[in-house]
Order: structure tokens, then sequence, then C-alpha cells
């Protein structure tokens, strides 16, 4: 009997696909992301006041870097017009 439906069969190479997949992961209604979020935000602003009141670190000592580059002409500045090799 048809029914009208088009139906396909999709086949994957072995090994293409996990053995076992994973655990549908918990659907969370909008009430419980909205209490999560919070949460996490007061846990995040706990932290902030903590850092701010705990003692101050020893700066680190910044290290000077000098580096010297030596810039040779080219040989063809000059060679022309002037215009077109001068840098």
């Amino acid at each position: 009997m048809k029914t009208g439906k088009i139906t396909f069969e999709i086949s994957y190479a072995q090994g293409v696909l996990p053995e076992v997949f994973p655990e549908p992961r918990a659907k969370m209604t909008r009430a419980e992301k909205a209490a999560a979020k919070a949460a996490a935000k007061a846990a995040a602003e706990q932290e902030a006041v903590a850092g701010e009141n705990a003692p101050a670190a020893m700066p680190e000592a910044t290290q000077e870097l000098t580096a010297l580059a030596e810039i040779k002409p080219s040989k063809l500045e000059g060679s022309c017009c002037m215009k077109c090799c001068s840098f």
C-alpha cells in the first residue's frame, strides 16, 4: 500500500558515528535558566568582591628590551630617475 510519503535510507561508513551516543541534555524551563544565570552572576560578583579585598600582589618587574636593526641601502637606489627607486 502506498501512502505517498517519501522515505530515505541513509547509510554511514563504519566508524563515522559513535558506538554509544551521549545522554540527551536535560531540558530547562526559562525560570530554571534564569535562576541558574542569577546564581552564576552572584557567584561572580562574590569572587570580584573577594578579589578586591585581597592584598595587592607585588607588580612583576618589567623587562626592557632593545633591538638594533641595520638598514642597508638598496643597490637600485639612485640608479635611475630617483623617483621610482628612492625609498
